[in-house]
């Protein structure tokens, strides 16, 4: 069995010699590892439907034409699979100890600020390429970078990765290779240092048939190896004339984001949609080719006309009311033969079984849901039936999302002590605020990250309306809260004034939790509605340990509100309410042109209207 490093341990040459061993390492593993590019170059062929000559340059982008009749059951499953799992958003949430509110905090902070680099990386864009690429391939990669003191990164072809299969028969690689094509001028504008080494490679074509083509595309190869034990890591580029970085490795871990569909049982490559289907894809091929050619030869009507019999070919037309003359045998039509029926039902079956393999439907793949099923329970209940064959691999999905939290929280902790100044622009409720990397403090021992799914509610309007109304049913939200729920843009404007309200109230208890600004209550919002909301907030941060000058915010909130909903009587001077009611049971006194009464009317007034006695 061939040795294999081939004794050429690339990672103990001197600083800047690594090139000198590393392209003779990558030759002796892709030799070593020759079917592994062989399955690539044929799941590509079967997913794209295309006779590709080669994944080298010059030769990927070049397929001989075909006019054969094509039902590609990979392109469907791959595809129908990727749609489905990109329906699902997973979002990290980092969970703290219960009952210190300054841990909370800060893990919320630290979400926002993840959440703000998903959006920024447009990562959910990224996660459905890279699932295809594992349904296609096996594995898709993602290589994490620093660009201009950002975290960046890119979509890798999984040809691109080298990986010595028997270091890795765990799949736990201590070392992985990239191997890229890139241009010499935009190489020279990278290391103006090693111009002279990078003119003097040649430039890549695919094979003898394309090396009279004119590019500017040369060959570079960027390594990783762990450090272990008294060993230390190594991070190497480098073209075949000279070492353009090399430095060690100090980190526990290799930028890569791996998503894999199903691994295999020793070693670190996976297997992939377009393999497990390669069969059933190859035969349905090979059925289809023998329909369109019995369909070309023989099921085509034909015109049988008996050797020696005068018929004139030209009144064989397809005019209406045509009079053929004949003299023998009349002419007659008929095909030589028909394409058997058991070509067609061993199609059927074999159609069907492709998608019972993987573990889709059917109707999944053209986009249909059985008839009567709108409510959201059922619209849930049939899809779960579906989703127990992707429970593993939907695990695998979430685990890679979270993978890529893991690597954004480790590169902003490796950039802060480089002294970048990373920061987050991230979306809270209406506002858009930034979030810097420096007001995060929490460490890894202070928290647990979790998923959590964004896609719990059906996405069609009936499916939504059900399942918010479900929620209702439940008692587990209110009126108020479903119409938030219910999310329809063509009635966001309408809502956004019944949700009012709840955003006002919510708005003052991120106040006093966030900032410690009291505000106090108005007579224009609803306060009754407020006090209950404020209520349940002061129960909830008090037991998450707030501090107490913030909760004292609280209770001087409803304390205001409850006085602006019933306020205090005015104290009466008890002579003044003895008047008031005298002039109650009285009315009005008549007065004189003076304004004073006369003697008879003050008489008339001091009278007891009982008895006439005087006062």
């Amino acid at each position: 069995m061939m040795n294999s490093d081939n004794g050429n341990k690339w990672w103990e040459e001197d600083k800047g010699e690594v090139h000198k061993k590393l392209f003779a390492y990558l030759e002796n593993l892709k030799i070593k590892q020759a079917g592994r590019s062989e399955d690539n170059l044929r799941n590509l062929k079967l997913y794209g439907n295309s006779d590709v000559l080669g994944l080298r340059m010059g030769e990927f982008n070049r397929s001989s034409s075909s006019n054969r009749i094509t039902l590609n059951v990979v392109q469907m499953a791959v595809d129908t699979v990727t749609a489905r799992m990109a329906k699902s958003k997973p979002k990290p949430v980092f969970i703290t100890e219960d009952g210190d509110f300054t841990l909370r905090r800060q893990s919320k902070l630290l979400e926002q600020f993840v959440m703000g680099q998903f959006a920024r990386l447009k990562l959910y864009r990224l996660g459905p390429k890279i699932q295809r690429d594992s349904g296609v391939f096996g594995d898709g990669f993602l290589y994490w970078y620093w660009k201009n003191d950002e975290i960046c990164c890119e979509r890798v072809f999984p040809e691109e990765i080298q990986v010595d299969e028997d270091e890795a028969v765990y799949s736990d690689p201590r070392q992985i290779s990239r191997t890229k094509y890139i241009s010499k001028t935009r190489l020279r504008e990278l290391y103006p240092q090693k111009i002279e080494a990078i003119d003097q490679l040649g430039t890549e074509s695919g094979s003898f048939m394309f090396d009279s083509m004119e590019n500017d595309m040369v060959t570079i190869v960027e390594t990783w190896r762990l450090g272990e034990g008294k060993s230390k890591g190594r991070h190497a580029i480098a073209i075949k004339t000279a070492t353009l970085l090399d430095e060690v490795y100090a980190y526990d871990y290799i930028p890569f984001t791996r998503l894999s569909w199903s691994e295999r049982l020793l070693g670190y490559y996976s297997q992939g949609i377009a393999e497990i289907l390669t069969g059933i894809q190859v035969e349905i091929n090979k059925i289809l080719r023998t329909i369109q050619r019995s369909m070309h030869m023989g099921a085509i009507p034909k015109i049988f006309v008996e050797s020696g019999s005068k018929v004139v070919s030209s009144h064989l037309n397809n005019d209406i009311g045509t009079i053929v003359t004949f003299t023998g045998t009349p002419p007659q039509s008929g095909a030589l033969m028909s394409v058997p029926q058991d070509l067609y039902v061993q199609l059927d079956k074999l159609y069907s079984r492709a998608f019972e393999q993987v573990g889709v439907s059917q109707m999944s793949t053209a986009g249909e849901k059985p008839s009567g099923l709108n409510s959201g329970k059922a619209l849930r209940t049939f899809h779960d039936i579906e989703n127990e064959r992707f429970a593993v691999h939907a695990q695998k999905y979430e685990d890679f999302y979270m993978d890529c939290a893991r690597m954004v929280v480790r590169m902003s902790k490796d950039g802060a002590k480089s002294g970048k100044g990373l920061k987050s622009t991230v979306i809270d409720g209406k506002q858009m605020k930034v979030i810097k990397w420096e007001d995060i403090t929490i460490t890894d021992d202070q928290y647990v990250m979790r998923l959590y799914p964004t896609n719990l509610l059906s996405d069609t309007p009936s499916g939504r309306l059900s399942d918010v109304d479900d929620l209702i049913q439940m008692g587990l939200i209110d009126q108020v809260q479903a119409k938030a729920l219910l999310d329809y843009p063509d009635i966001e404007g309408a809502l956004s004034l019944d949700n009012a309200k709840y955003e006002d109230i919510l708005a003052t208890i991120e106040q006093f939790v966030d900032k410690g600004i009291y505000q106090p209550p108005e007579e224009f919002q609803d306060l009754s509605y407020g006090i209950g909301m404020i209520q349940l907030a002061y129960l909830k941060y008090k037991r998450w340990g707030l501090e107490d000058e913030r909760l004292d915010l609280f209770r001087t909130w409803i304390e205001d509100a409850m006085l602006i909903l019933s306020p205090p009587q005015p104290e009466i001077d008890p002579e003044q309410e003895l008047m008031a009611l005298m002039e109650a049971e009285m009315g009005e006194a008549p007065m004189d042109a003076q304004g004073l009464m006369s003697e008879e009317e003050l008489l008339a007034l001091n009278t007891s209207p009982i008895d006439g006695a005087r006062l």
